[in-house]
């Protein structure tokens, strides 16, 4: 019996171009202060053939009041044509859930 564990590596060793990494940097500023909290999300993903997508990882949370925090982050998206979509998630002290839709025009 093959375990988990060597059936993804066997996966990775066949498709290597299917998995990505995606460093992401989300920060802010405010219009009073001008200072603002970030995050950075360093995520590995996968590209199913159907247009899927799926991808996390440890995201460093750097606001800019209070004490630095390592969460784990992800998102699960699909697109078709010029729509997409994404649903994301974040831990922490409560489990957050975030929603994404849109269209992107290629001329």
């Amino acid at each position: 019996m093959v375990s988990p564990f060597q059936q993804l590596c066997w996966h990775l060793l066949l498709k290597p171009t299917d998995w990505f990494i995606n460093p992401e940097l989300n920060a802010s500023a405010g219009l009073d202060s001008g200072t603002g909290g970030a995050t950075l999300e360093t995520h590995i993903g996968y590209d199913f053939d159907n247009g899927a997508y799926i991808q996390a990882g440890p995201a460093a949370v750097l606001p800019d009041t209070g004490e630095n925090e390592v969460e784990l982050t992800g998102k699960a998206g699909i697109s078709g044509g010029p729509l997409y979509g994404e649903i994301s998630f974040s831990t922490g002290d409560e489990l957050s859930l975030g929603f994404k839709t849109g269209a992107k025009f290629s001329f």
